[in-house]
């Protein structure tokens, strides 16, 4: 009962004094839709690569080229060797290029196919579906593919020891993983 009574003094006030409860209640809606869109982007941005088990220890090197100012997580291998052995702390370097003109079975492949060191597997979080892993890191001539890229190009996920052409290569499958989450800074498809 006392609670509807300052409910009534609450728009009692409020008519009777018209403009400045309005640009209060404004300025409230305001204050409130910015704080909002702050705490989205800050857990959009804060939220990358938490899947991985290593998240923590998973750090991304970029470059700057001086011609077309674009940065570049890719390195030259002997960078990578060089980082690994004059900074103790580093424990494993992985190099990846990302690359968006391969044919495949006779289809361009738009995005999501990337050349990699087979240790990317180490420090990256893949949830295995079908396959191993083991044998991607010891045969050259072998791939790792992601279940969307297993369900687009066969229609099944049991694909392992199938040959796939890629450019004018056969490749063997080696193992199927499930798909990265959105928030990964790397969500490979297809893993050469």
């Amino acid at each position: 009962m006392n609670i509807l009574y300052y409910f009534k003094i609450v728009f009692r006030n409020f008519l009777n004094h018209r403009p400045y409860s309005v640009l209060n209640l404004l300025g409230l809606s305001l204050g409130l839709c910015i704080s909002f869109v702050a705490l989205l982007y800050v857990t959009e941005e804060t939220g990358y690569n938490d899947s991985h088990v290593k998240s923590e220890n998973i750090y991304r090197l970029l470059s700057s080229s001086v011609h077309d100012r674009m940065r570049h997580s890719h390195r030259n291998p002997l960078e990578s060797i060089t980082i690994s052995d004059e900074i103790p702390e580093v424990l494993k370097v992985v190099n990846y290029i990302p690359t968006s003109n391969l044919i495949i079975n006779g289809d361009q492949q738009k995005e999501g196919c990337f050349y990699s060191d087979p240790s990317i597997v180490d420090v990256f979080s893949f949830n295995l579906l079908y396959g191993d892993f083991e044998t991607f890191k010891q045969d050259k001539n072998s791939i790792i593919i992601s279940e969307k890229f297993a369900l687009k190009y066969f229609n099944n996920l049991s694909v392992i020891g199938k040959s796939l052409k890629v450019g004018e290569s056969n490749f063997t499958i080696a193992a199927v993983y499930m798909n990265f989450s959105k928030k990964s800074t790397i969500r490979p498809n297809l893993i050469i």
